[in-house]
């Protein structure tokens, strides 16, 4: 089959967009921190993809054009804070989103809020790319081959011959002309001594990077100007159903285990010391464990609570409504046990102080509270689309969870609590990021000589870190709101 010069010109753009982005990629990130460049970069990758596949894809109206604006809001994290837990977790989340971008909004065969999804992605980003590695270079040699002209040996074969033909000659001429010119060969020895001065090791480090990212870029864009592999045809299989009887027994035998846990809650946890406690128990201990175990069997009763509505046999109105009552029930004693949770969460940061772990899980409780309502609606209106709603908060709150600023909330909730309690973990303040540091300053003149002292020598190392030149590449919002406060502070000993 002949290619048309049409499709040669876009092989040729193409190569060159990767190409492009390649080297981009390495002026942007090699030995650089990733700051401004990370969202500069995200654009340039949907600049390639949309313009190198403009004639080959038709944009589709999708759930896909939806994901760029979380894409967008967790790249512009890496130039506004430095909370290290979040940017990691962007890192490997951001790529996911763009494959699901492209895939989604491309192709409407496809459904977002289906598990299939993922395998999609995975297939996207390695097999169906993988399998495409060699056609740039393929590509390539296919341009630089002449054309059949018939007019005997080309130009460059005959430059290149040519040559071949100056090595002997030079080989015997070149020893020759150095015995008989002392000058000559004065010159000549030197000239072979410059590439004992030539590192080429960076410029190799440079080439690699620029290759891979560049056959990357190239593999996964032209894997979308074959057909889309299409989803296997699915049989009309029966749904497996659950007999409402059976769940009927289950739920209620769980609501009378969550009913009697409920009363011991109400009664010591939240009355207070007031309520004696059996011997061996003081009321601290009590109220301070537990949260973890009670998230847990929060999301075992999610997962009971959506199994139960997907599942359950419909076979009688009465059976029907027994279950919607029991998993209203169900419902309403899960939000008991995350407030418990959260309850228990609030007088154990009480007493030794708020940390990374700590508001990840509270946020994390106030997720499944969303999820718990929306499933409580989903028991009685059948039209709530559980999972695409889920998504969409999950993705929400993610995306809002990078913009709270977690350290800022971590350290003024700690100093808040030294003020109260005379208590404080200054060992555990160091490891959070630039975020804190405008904050930790207030604690650099406190009276107690101690902590005044360990948060200036903290201070100074900071300053002292970010006082060394960084390229505009690496500009973060964080480092520099840290770097004017300790200018205007001193953090000086």
């Amino acid at each position: 089959m002949e290619v048309t010069d049409g499709q040669k010109k876009e092989k040729l753009q193409l190569i060159f967009l990767a190409l492009a982005a390649g080297f981009i990629f390495d002026y942007l990130f090699y030995d650089k921190e990733p700051g401004i460049s990370y969202p500069v970069y995200v654009l340039v990758l949907l600049c390639l993809f949309w313009w190198g596949t403009r004639q080959t894809i038709s944009v589709k109206k999708s759930f896909g054009w939806f994901v760029l604006i979380p894409v967008f809001l967790l790249a512009s994290a890496f130039a506004i804070y430095s909370n290290p837990v979040l940017l990691a977790l962007n890192f490997l989340l951001i790529p996911v989103l763009l494959a699901a971008h492209t895939i989604l909004a491309s192709n409407n065969n496809i459904s977002w809020s289906d598990l299939s999804i993922i395998g999609h992605i995975v297939r996207r980003a390695v097999p169906l790319t993988f399998e495409n590695f060699p056609k740039p270079f393929i590509f390539l040699a296919e341009q630089l081959k002449p054309k059949e002209s018939g007019r005997g040996m080309p130009t460059v074969k005959k430059v290149a011959a040519g040559l071949l033909i100056c090595v002997p000659i030079l080989l015997i001429v070149l020893p020759l002309l150095s015995s008989a010119d002392m000058v000559f060969n004065h010159y000549l020895n030197n000239f072979s001594r410059f590439w004992e001065f030539i590192d080429l090791r960076p410029a190799a480090r440079h080439g690699l990077i620029i290759l891979l990212v560049f056959v990357y870029l190239f593999s996964y864009t032209w894997s979308f100007y074959s057909k889309p592999p299409q989803a296997a045809a699915r049989a009309e299989a029966k749904q497996a159903a659950f007999d409402p009887v059976i769940v009927l027994t289950v739920l209620i035998v769980i609501n009378l285990v969550y009913i009697f846990f409920s009363i011991i809650q109400f009664s010591y946890l939240y009355g207070g010391q007031g309520h004696l406690l059996p011997a061996g128990f003081t009321y601290a201990e009590y109220a301070r464990r537990g949260f973890f175990e009670l998230v847990a069997v929060a999301v075992i009763n999610l997962s009971i609570l959506l199994g139960s509505i997907k599942y359950v046999e419909k076979k009688s109105r009465g059976a029907d409504l027994a279950v919607r009552c029991c998993l209203g029930l169900l419902v309403l004693f899960s939000l008991n046990m995350l407030f418990s949770a959260h309850f228990k969460m609030s007088l154990y940061e009480e007493a030794s102080g708020l940390t990374y772990l700590r508001v990840f899980v509270h946020y994390f409780m106030a997720m499944l509270f969303v999820y718990f309502v929306i499933a409580l609606g989903r028991v009685w209106l059948e039209r709530i689309p559980v999972i695409k709603a889920y998504i969409v908060i999950a993705l929400a709150f993610y995306t809002v969870l990078n913009f709270i600023n977690v350290d800022r909330i971590i350290v003024r909730s700690n100093i808040d609590r030294y003020v109260r309690t005379g208590e404080i973990d200054i060992d555990y303040l160091r490891t959070l990021s630039y975020d804190a540091i405008p904050d930790m300053v207030r604690l650099s003149e406190d009276n107690n000589q101690e902590i005044s002292r360990q948060v200036k020598d903290y201070l100074l190392q900071e300053k002292q870190r970010l006082s060394k030149a960084e390229p505009w590449q690496s500009f973060n919002y964080s480092r520099y709101k840290a770097k004017v406060a300790l200018e205007k502070s001193g953090g000086e000993n």
